[in-house]
């Protein structure tokens, strides 16, 4: 099996065990935007969509279904109207604190066939795959977020890997 197979399914895995025993209704996508909102509340919903790497369109959906929900609030910017500002709500952020936990432990749960140590260099060279292909320029407009702090937020649909983006 080639090596993006691999990844590709392991990935599969943790999505499956993380659906499989979550309580709440986040997805892992869900969960990375309510990270990326966490992290830099109060920017615009395409900073917030740049932050989870995913695309607008993706993002609007996501953020209209968090909204539904009551975990985010969206507010109108006041000198754009075509942009909105998102913040958690206080519902919103115990579900982050709950997938965070309920990631952590899908997470666990694939990767307890390896030693501890084997789970730490993995996570190691991912994030030195990770960092040598971010991209070169800063997100535009309103993030101005040192890259250590920008590299913690899961991209979505991607399992985090180190446990600062889920603890």
């Amino acid at each position: 099996m080639s090596l993006s197979l691999a990844l590709r399914k392991a990935l599969q895995l943790v999505e499956a065990e993380f659906v499989r025993e979550k309580s709440g209704s986040l997805t892992i996508s869900q969960l990375a935007v309510l990270e990326a909102i966490a992290r830099r509340p109060g920017q615009p919903q395409r900073v917030i969509s740049k932050m989870a790497e995913c695309d607008r369109s993706t993002t609007s959906d996501v953020m209209r279904r968090l909204e539904k929900q009551g975990l985010v609030k969206r507010k109108r910017k006041k000198y754009d109207a075509r942009s909105f500002v998102c913040t958690l709500s206080p519902l919103g952020e115990e579900h982050l604190r709950m997938g965070r936990a309920q990631l952590q432990a899908a997470e666990a749960q694939v990767l307890s066939a390896m030693p501890d140590s084997q789970r730490d260099v993995l996570g190691s060279l991912l994030q030195q795959i990770i960092a040598a292909h971010a991209p070169l320029e800063p997100v535009r407009g309103d993030l101005s977020m040192p890259a250590a702090q920008n590299d913690a937020v899961p991209a979505i649909g991607h399992a985090s890997i180190q446990a600062e983006a889920v603890g």
